[in-house]
């Protein structure tokens, strides 16, 4: 270590030490030279050995860095690997962190909401920062019927799957269509029209208003 340390910053520290020594007392010289032995300084002495003070300063920081640069420049190299080695393995943890904050400023479900994602049905029962617990609902023929099963799920997948979500569904209402086939040798499909009008009529009158 100490050979380790003695080959790659000796010449470092040393040339450093010179250099703000050198630095130092051409400051301190070029001050006096300024007072001139007065015992008051005036407003151009007081302003010139402020410059005087401040590009020292300058200037030797600047002459540090440049002394330094080589090391400065493996240091800032082994900083950026062992960011980009904390990036990629906390990678998950920081899209499912970003993907949180994406679901509370776009809310596309919320606890409650039966939603679909990567072809898992279920109602949100819990979100927090890294995951969301869905009750699964099976939607085999339309039952909408609790398996039992809790689904937890990743909230990186809200970057990387389809998001449906079926709470008009869980309110108690779904789009159906019915066909009725009927042989137009024997009847009139027409004629039929009025009659099934009539029917629907009848038995979903009630619910016309909710419906709409």
């Amino acid at each position: 270590m100490n050979e380790l340390f003695e080959n790659f910053y000796l010449r470092e520290i040393l040339t450093t030490l010179i250099f703000l020594s050198v630095l130092l007392t051409l400051r301190m010289v070029l001050i006096r030279l300024t007072q001139r032995g007065s015992d008051v300084l005036s407003k151009d002495q007081r302003r010139w050995i402020v410059r005087i003070k401040n590009t020292a300063i300058v200037v030797g920081v600047m002459g540090v860095i440049f002394i330094w640069a080589p090391q400065i420049h493996t240091l800032a190299l082994s900083l950026t690997a062992v960011t980009v080695a904390i990036v990629i393995a906390l990678k998950e943890v920081i899209l499912c962190v970003t993907a949180a904050f994406v679901r509370v400023t776009t809310t596309p479900f919320k606890v409650g909401d039966w939603i679909v994602l990567e072809g898992q049905a279920g109602e949100v029962v819990d979100i927090d920062a890294f995951t969301l617990r869905m009750q699964e609902v099976d939607l085999t023929n339309n039952s909408y019927e609790y398996t039992g099963r809790m689904i937890t799920v990743p909230n990186s997948k809200i970057f990387t799957a389809n998001i449906t979500n079926l709470n008009y569904t869980r309110k108690g209402y779904l789009f159906e269509t019915i066909s009725v086939r009927v042989d137009h040798h024997d009847v009139d499909p027409s004629a039929l029209v009025g009659a099934f009008e009539s029917i629907v009529k009848d038995v979903y009158e009630a619910h016309r208003e909710k419906a709409s």
